[in-house]
């Protein structure tokens, strides 16, 4: 896989978004250290700090 899904609408996942949004800059790093240059995020207006970090 060249990229990384990330699943909104996974309870687990939302949840883990919710309450640390900035786990999204840390999914990039990790993305980027192993050759993955997309990251898709299914349902981001569920989370809508993920955008302000990933706009940092």
């Amino acid at each position: 896989m060249i990229y990384i899904f990330i699943d909104l609408l996974d309870d687990v996942v939302y949840r883990r978004y919710l309450t640390r949004p900035e786990t999204i800059k840390e999914t990039i790093e990790l993305a980027l250290s192993r050759g993955k240059n997309t990251i898709i995020i299914d349902e981001v207006q569920k989370v809508p700090a993920m955008l302000s970090m990933v706009h940092q």
